[in-house]
């Protein structure tokens, strides 16, 4: 069973883990105008939006994906306190009523 220490270790995990891929974003932008600044030619310039248009599109539908994934592990291992709680009381009164 998860406690609310474990909870917290998570939030706090996933919430290091936005602000790192955050950074590493902003690093990959930076890295992208440097290089749409040193473009020779409009049609280079174009390709290279181009390619960082879509490898931002490609790196946000992974994140989100991934942040997805871990959001919904956390709000189970949230839940489960509850769960477990609910079932036991569930228990006792179909032993009072029986």
């Amino acid at each position: 069973m998860s406690t609310p220490q474990d909870c917290r270790r998570s939030a706090k995990s996933l919430g290091q883990d936005v602000v790192e891929t955050s950074r590493e974003g902003v690093e990959k932008a930076a890295d992208a105008v440097r290089a749409l600044a040193e473009a020779k030619s409009a049609s280079e310039f174009l390709q290279l939006q181009s390619e960082f248009a879509r490898a931002q599109f490609d790196r946000f539908v992974a994140e989100s994906s991934r942040l997805t994934e871990t959001f919904v592990k956390l709000a189970g291992e949230a839940i489960q306190p509850i769960q477990t709680r609910a079932t036991l009381n569930a228990e006792r009164i179909n032993k009072l009523v029986a």
